[in-house]
């Protein structure tokens, strides 16, 4: 949030995600429900103005969600019994619905990337699967991901399984590559601030 509120003033909070998407592949709304907070500390503003300015920014959930947090409350509410389980789960979606339903989605915003940014991704093949795109792309952008725990050998298999996002391309038409086991979400930010944004 630092990094995306860095030179966007209170009067031009709205288009503090015009160049950001995400694609997150949890059911949870761990994301929106940070995003919400950190605008409001941030800047001061409105329960209101946070939940609006949350719900214009791109978030795919391949899977799907719960809902949305104005719908079902973060946690859930305090009575269980207040809670309508049956339209929940209907929200959730299997790994071959999602690739008839979101795929679409996902390859506009996987085309129009300028950068792309791995956190806390397991790189399973079917959600790799849901980020290669039909159509090669022109080039591979920039990547930066977080592999924390894995042995160099299973990061230098992600970075693989990363270029082939786009398999035909040679490997100086890529941006930097870089998965890294050592580091993480937040030191990657801090580490690669300047070559993210850029």
């Amino acid at each position: 949030m630092r990094r995306l509120a860095q030179g966007v003033a209170l009067q031009n909070v709205r288009q503090i995600f015009d160049n950001v998407s995400f694609i997150v592949f949890n059911y949870d709304r761990c994301l929106e429900y940070f995003l919400l907070h950190a605008l409001q500390y941030v800047y001061g503003i409105s329960d209101e103005d946070a939940y609006s300015i949350v719900d214009d920014l791109t978030i795919i959930h391949p899977f799907g969600d719960i809902g949305p947090l104005t719908k079902v409350p973060f946690g859930g509410p305090n009575n269980l019994n207040d809670l309508k389980f049956t339209p929940i789960s209907d929200r959730i979606q299997t790994y071959t619905e999602a690739a008839t339903s979101k795929y679409n989605e996902i390859q506009v915003e996987v085309a129009r990337a300028q950068c792309f940014v791995f956190l806390g991704f397991a790189f399973h093949p079917e959600a790799m699967r849901l980020l290669t795109p039909s159509n090669p792309l022109p080039r591979l952008p920039p990547v930066f991901a977080t592999a924390r725990g894995m042995s160099d050998e299973d990061a230098a298999h992600v970075a693989f399984q990363i270029s082939r996002i786009s398999p035909h391309l040679p490997r100086r038409s890529w941006g930097p590559l870089k998965v890294r086991n050592d580091l993480t979400c937040a030191q990657l930010f801090d580490g690669y601030a300047r070559s993210i944004a850029g």
